[in-house]
């Protein structure tokens, strides 16, 4: 199996395990330091890659070479962190999912809270009665929470962060950390 694979695969299962193990120590954590984690986590691997790659090179390649090395363990990482998310929310942590449902009950249950969002948006809450808007925000909020949701806003986020990540972190290889070792390479042969 490739390393780039092999790195994938072990920074994705190093972030199931800590979730894991948060959920089973009871410990209460945000999703903020998790996502935080997951995204070092996909410049960790991008980097590691393009360098062990940059090191082994003997032929010049592309920005586009590097970036496709800097991107199999962070959408390998993506794939597995964004489908086990799923599997947490819908299988592991079902209470979590409940417990925000709830507060968002309680949140529009209180009368100023939907008098404020009628004030900052009048026109698309003029007609409605207060129970109405009470619904409506109800199933916004089970739809924004849903395990399915979840997961496809994990996979574009980590996704998109993968991208922009691999195109800086081989800029920065190319043209600052590599930069002598490139100019003494090979051209490529066709």
């Amino acid at each position: 199996m490739k390393f780039s694979l092999k790195l994938g695969l072990g920074l994705g299962f190093s972030i199931i395990i800590f979730r894991i193990v948060v959920f089973l120590t009871d410990m209460e954590m945000s999703e903020k330091p998790i996502m935080l984690l997951s995204m070092l986590f996909i410049t960790a691997g991008c980097s590691i890659s393009i360098y062990l790659s940059k090191r082994k090179q003997k032929h010049q390649n592309t920005l586009m070479d590097d970036l496709k090395i800097g991107l199999v363990p962070s959408m390998i990482f993506t794939v597995l962190v964004g489908g086990f998310s799923y599997f947490y929310y819908n299988n592991i942590d079902t209470e979590y999912i409940a417990k925000k449902i709830q507060e968002e009950e309680i949140r529009w249950s209180n009368e100023e809270n939907i008098k404020e969002l009628k004030q900052k948006n009048p026109m698309a809450y003029d007609n409605q009665s207060n129970e109405e808007i009470k619904s409506q925000q109800l199933n916004t909020a089970k739809t924004l929470l849903s395990p399915s949701f979840n997961m496809s806003i994990s996979l574009l986020i980590m996704s998109i962060w993968s991208m922009i990540n691999g195109l800086f972190v081989a800029l920065i290889f190319r043209r600052v950390i590599f930069r002598h070792h490139t100019e003494s390479l090979l051209p490529k042969e066709s």
